[in-house]
Formats: structure tokens, sequence, C-alpha cells
């Protein structure tokens, strides 16, 4: 499965892709919405998961949904759940909120890819 992790802080983005690996996944790193939107317009990708701060005027994050409706999105913050409320009424898959566990992250993501195959 390719994943595309979406995050403005490097760390985040390469602890998250370690997490992902060990999983047997692979991912695809982006550090703004911009970069997100050029690697789907490149890349088949199975899911994306982004945080939701760096799309705060909505926009482009209802954009990429519109624009590539077969990829789940799973928002992500460390903020609570009502602050992805607009992104989940706009379509996103789901909200993950941080700090989460390698368990959590990897059963959301692989929900969110059978999601897409049905």
């Amino acid at each position: 499965m390719r994943v595309l992790l979406q995050d403005d802080e490097e760390t985040i983005r390469e602890i998250v892709t370690s997490m992902l690996a060990k999983a047997g996944h692979e991912c695809l790193q982006a550090e703004t919405p911009k970069e997100t939107l050029d690697i789907l317009r490149t890349e088949e990708v199975d899911v994306v998961i982004c945080g939701i701060m760096e799309w705060l005027d909505g926009k482009e994050f209802e954009r990429m949904l519109n624009t590539f409706p077969g990829v789940p999105v799973i928002v992500c913050s460390a903020s609570p759940r009502k602050a992805a409320l607009p992104a989940l009424q706009a379509g996103a898959y789901d909200f993950l909120q941080k700090p989460f566990e390698p368990e959590q992250l990897i059963s959301m993501v692989e929900r969110a890819f059978e999601h897409r195959r049905l």
C-alpha cells in the first residue's frame, strides 16, 4: 500500500514513515499542501494522511478531496476532534489525534484502504 503523508514537521514525517514501513507500507512525504497535490497528480496513492492546520483555509483541502475522490484522507492533529469537523464534513475519511500509538495509525490506514476498495 502507498501512503502519502503530509506534515509540516520533518521529525513527524520521519517517525510516521518509519511506523508505516515497519507495517510493510510504502510512504511518500510532503511538507506542504501544494506538495501533496503535486504528488497526487503524479503518483498512485492509496491513502493520504495530512495535518489539518496546514489546510486551514479549507479551499485547497476541498479541492484535494474533489479532485481525488477515490483516495481516502485521514486528518491528523494534536487539537481535539472538533477542530477536524470541517475537514470531516468536507469528506475526509477519519481523524487521528496526536499523539497516537503505531497500532492506531496502522489500523486506521488499513481500514481506509479497505474502504477505498469497496
